[in-house]
């Protein structure tokens, strides 16, 4: 019975996914457990943890996309999903980069912001579109 009661408790684990909404004005981040999703609502972040979190640049490649300005825009939580929708909006004819990084269900808010990792694990996901 307790093997039951264990199996039970463990929650199935699902990927991050970073995605583009249909009508191209925000990006969605899912997969993220109920604890990393509340860890982040219950603190008040600042525009720039946001952007540490997930940054999305102006980019024709990856290597560009590090030295471009990160957007600004809304973040905000809803349905289980991370959302961005930037300010001016996405241009029809630029490239763009989003990156999130990747949390770890045991780690507090600092550690989110300033992106402390375990060896061996993938620091972020990366989108280009």
């Amino acid at each position: 019975m307790l093997t039951c009661l264990i199996t039970a408790c463990k929650q199935k684990s699902t990927p991050v996914r970073l995605t583009l909404s249909k009508d191209r004005k925000s990006i969605t981040v899912s997969g993220l457990s109920e604890i990393e999703l509340n860890g982040i609502a219950r603190d008040s972040m600042p525009m720039e943890a946001w952007q540490s979190l997930l940054a999305v640049t102006k980019s024709d490649t990856a290597d560009t996309a590090s030295f471009e300005p990160v957007l600004i825009g809304r973040y905000s939580i809803a349905n289980h999903l991370i959302i961005f929708t930037p300010d001016s909006g996405f241009k029809k004819d630029v490239h763009y980069n989003a990156r999130f990084y990747l949390l770890n269900e045991d780690d507090g808010p600092l550690d989110m912001v300033f992106k402390h990792r375990k060896l061996g694990q993938p620091a972020y996901i990366e989108m280009r579109f």
